[in-house]
């Protein structure tokens, strides 16, 4: 993973601390900790200025998900395999009198990644 956090300006840190508070309250209760106080000291700290974004991993907030500002520019070419691929499937599927409630979320995620390639979603999920 990138450093994501050398160029996050303190506001982008603080969504994306909220944005992981979950995940990490539990990491430190399951290290025996109070991760609601560990948590609001974090943010304190960060919000006062004692401590820079870049910093943040070595408090322990450091998740796979990276904060994507810059906003995605469309392939020249569309890979269009991929979702002649989930088409086919759920044509197959309305053939066999299947049903599958989530396939209109799959063919909007493989369209999406078809346009704008398959990293679209470290975009799409540092801005929802």
């Amino acid at each position: 993973m990138k450093n994501i956090f050398k160029t996050m300006t303190k506001e982008q840190a603080l969504e994306y601390c909220y944005k992981h508070e979950n995940k990490y309250k539990a990491g430190a209760f399951e290290d025996g900790e109070d991760g609601v106080r560990q948590f609001e000291c974090l943010i304190g700290i960060l919000e006062s200025g004692t401590i820079q974004p870049s910093e943040l991993p070595e408090y322990g907030m450091d998740f796979e998900t990276e904060y994507v500002d810059e906003e995605p520019k469309q392939l020249t070419t569309v890979d269009t395999g991929s979702i002649r691929k989930i088409c086919k499937e759920y044509i197959d599927m309305i053939s066999k009198h299947e049903n599958d409630d989530d396939i209109e979320h799959y063919v909007f995620e493989e369209a999406l990644k078809a346009v704008y390639g398959k990293n679209i979603f470290d975009y799409v999920n540092s801005h929802t």
